[in-house]
């Protein structure tokens, strides 16, 4: 729903043990992006890596006046190293109105 807060848990593993194992990397950052049109509507945002970080966004306010569009959450682990990886999700903000 527009204007309304989404949180995202991250978790990143060692892929190279079996079972994989729950590991902290080194570094964390994200960015938000409006995939449809490509604008940056967070920039890359460094936060303290932990087993399990939450990631809270707050900017889901329609740019447009379109009913609806979708946003893609970035996040990237050890930026520069070689175990550097990067996972992304998707979400719709929703102009439902009359609901405050």
């Amino acid at each position: 729903m527009e204007g309304a807060a989404i949180a995202f848990s991250v978790k990143c593993y060692d892929d190279s043990t079996t079972p994989w194992t729950l590991q902290v990397p080194t570094t964390l950052r994200y960015r938000v992006d409006n995939p449809e049109t490509g604008a940056v509507i967070v920039d890359w945002t460094t936060v303290t890596p932990d087993d399990e970080t939450t990631i809270t966004v707050t900017q889901n306010t329609l740019s447009g006046c379109e009913s609806e569009e979708r946003r893609a959450l970035i996040v990237e682990a050890n930026h520069g190293l070689s175990t550097c990886d990067v996972a992304m999700r998707n979400w719709w903000i929703k102009n439902l109105a009359g609901v405050t």
